[in-house]
């Protein structure tokens, strides 16, 4: 791919980042695979397309890394940065149920947009 290429695949994925209600940032790095966090990916992904929602509106994704090992499974939702730590499948759902707006929980939100 081609510096110029590469420019506007970003700008496009951007401009579609800045149209959806939500994205939901899996962690898959090994220490939260280890913790299930491919069976959170696959009910968050399940949650969102029961709810009615196209990838256009909320993306469910696997990411890799996000640094805190140690409280996965970790779950980021985007566009306001929140981090989820030690999610379970039933978290996963809930989650997805109240995506917008979602109020923290104290014992399971790491990061939320009230930390910034």
């Amino acid at each position: 791919m081609l510096p110029d290429e590469l420019q506007a695949t970003a700008e496009r994925e951007q401009q579609a980042a800045l149209s959806r209600e939500c994205t939901w940032n899996v962690c898959l790095a090994a220490g939260c695979q280890s913790m299930q966090s491919q069976e959170i990916l696959k009910a968050l992904t399940a949650a969102a397309r029961d709810g009615g929602y196209s990838p256009e509106e909320m993306l469910v994704r696997p990411v890799g890394c996000l640094g805190l090992c140690g409280k996965g499974p970790l779950v980021r939702r985007d566009p306001d940065g929140a981090i989820f730590q030690n999610v379970t499948l039933d978290q996963a759902t809930d989650l997805m149920e109240g995506a917008t707006p979602l109020p923290p929980e104290p014992d399971w939100v790491l990061v939320s947009s009230a930390d910034f």
